[in-house]
């Protein structure tokens, strides 16, 4: 049976301050369902609960007062809101929850920073869902000592802080890592700088989103940012999966702004597995490290299964990879053999309504090609770099397609008709001038007048459709014959 607050002496009217009856409420039992009725309670001390307690308002939550459970901060409280026992003091636990209620942290009202919700050390078994948190001077939102649990359908309003809306593990050093945190619809918009600006829907007054630090495991199936200079920062998590991002008016062109900034490489594995929707109101860049960069750059990512961005994630077999549009990769970008893969491609994809119109980097054991896919019915490699051996003499360049340079009359053309730049010099192999049987010709308009280069070098008067070969070498016009 829930314990109504209103039974411990709370009146919901907005002017007593109900944060005795409330506490009293809680004191009373073990564990249970601690009620709110449609109301507005004021507090002037965080609520502290205990394992087993649910804290749940009447209705779905809603923003305005008569419709919904409202919770209010006192003028000059200066505290949170909410309080588990490892936030208070004690040993982290189970069982803990926060459903259909609305916080509003008064922050024009409010002088020192603190978290809204202290929800440390809640392990298996706890949650947060249906709720909205407005107004805070601080974090909405604070995890620490331990998160095992589910934020659902929770929206966050109006945060003013120096730090983050919301933040995991803060002060937690990278080595022990702690939490297994899944978030569904979180919407977290208008948050600002720690300033109380007039406007918080000005870029330079933006804020922070989430800091993800030293988790166990975080992922998010969607999540939009409003209003933010920075969607997510990730450090020292083993795992982070995200599932739908958006944006909507966010980032700042006068500062480093970004969806997603790494802030060391101990990230183990990030996978973007379905989609990021940037909005063009949106001034952000996709994903970058936090110091030394100015836009639009991928870093380095940990080796491990690495990262996905704007399509599905595979780990067997492969699928395609996308860069965020107007990127370009910082220092390296490694594409790592993983599972049952048989090659590791980077494709380019020339046409946004047609994935098969692409060219294409491909490495496949000992070799790499380049090669397109463009118009044609299947991959056609153009040329093969050979490094190991196993098909091909090591360290060697294979051409797998004719070499052709356009009205140039410095190149050569060999005997199948094909045509490459030889800019001058002739072509050389071990022991003589001429690679198995490969004879250069030279093409002009005329009469050949330079030097050959070899004997038995041919040239071709395009003009005038005739043919020469050379008899000598180094006589200029005399070393020529024609041969038609």
């Amino acid at each position: 049976m829930p314990i109504n607050v209103m039974n411990f002496g709370a009146k919901g009217d907005g002017k007593a301050d109900d944060t005795a009856a409330i506490q009293a409420a809680i004191d009373s039992v073990g564990g249970e369902t601690i009620f709110f009725p449609v109301g507005l309670y004021k507090i002037s001390k965080p609520i502290r609960i205990k394992r087993g307690i649910t804290l749940k308002g009447a209705t779905t939550f809603d923003d305005t007062v008569k419709n919904a459970s409202k919770i209010i901060l006192a003028d000059r409280a200066n505290c949170s809101m909410v309080q588990t026992p490892a936030a208070y003091g004690k040993e982290s636990t189970h069982y803990m929850a926060i459903e259909n209620l609305i916080f509003d942290g008064n922050k024009l009202n409010q002088t020192v920073e603190n978290p809204a919700i202290m929800f440390w050390g809640a392990w298996v078994g706890s949650w947060i869902r249906d709720t909205a948190i407005f107004n805070s001077f601080g974090p909405a939102l604070s995890f620490n000592k331990g998160a095992d649990l589910v934020v659902s359908n929770v929206w966050i309003n109006g945060t003013d802080t120096k730090d983050y809306a919301v933040e995991f593990n803060r002060g937690i050093s990278s080595s022990a890592r702690e939490g297994l945190v899944n978030i569904h619809d979180l919407y977290i918009e208008r948050t600002s700088n720690g300033t109380k600006p007039k406007d918080s829907t000005t870029p330079s007054s933006y804020g922070k989103g989430i800091w993800a630090n030293s988790l166990v495991t975080l992922n998010i199936t969607s999540v939009h940012f409003e209003h933010s200079l920075i969607g997510i920062d990730v450090q020292s998590c083993m795992t982070v999966e995200l599932g739908l991002v958006s944006t909507s008016y966010c980032g700042d062109s006068a500062r480093e702004s970004a969806l997603l900034r790494f802030l060391n490489v101990d990230t183990r594995v990030l996978k973007c597995s379905t989609a990021v929707a940037i909005s063009p109101s949106s001034n952000f860049n996709m994903v970058m490290p936090t110091k030394g960069v100015s836009s639009n750059e991928l870093p380095t990512i940990p080796c491990g299964n690495g990262f996905m961005a704007n399509y599905a994630y595979c780990q067997y077999g492969w699928s395609d990879y996308y860069l965020p549009q107007n990127s370009k990769v910082l220092n390296q970008l490694r594409l790592v053999k993983n599972g049952g893969w048989d090659r590791q491609i980077l494709a380019i994809q020339t046409e946004a309504a047609n994935a098969s119109q692409y060219h294409f980097v491909k490495g496949i054991q000992d070799s790499l090609q380049i090669g397109s896919n463009f118009g044609k019915t299947a991959e056609k490699s153009f040329l093969t770099m050979f490094s190991g051996g196993t098909n091909e003499a090591a360290d060697c360049v294979r051409v797998d397609a004719p070499l052709y340079l356009q009205d140039r009359g410095d190149a050569s053309v060999v005997t199948n008709g094909s045509v490459f730049l030889l800019k001058g010099n002739p072509v050389f192999s071990r022991g003589n001038n001429v690679y198995n049987g490969m004879v250069t010709v030279r093409t002009g308009s005329g009469a050949p007048t330079a030097n050959a280069d070899y004997i038995g070098q041919d040239y071709i008067d395009i003009k005038n459709r005739v043919a020469y070969k050379a008899v000598n070498a180094g006589t200029g016009s005399k070393d020529w014959k024609q041969t038609t």
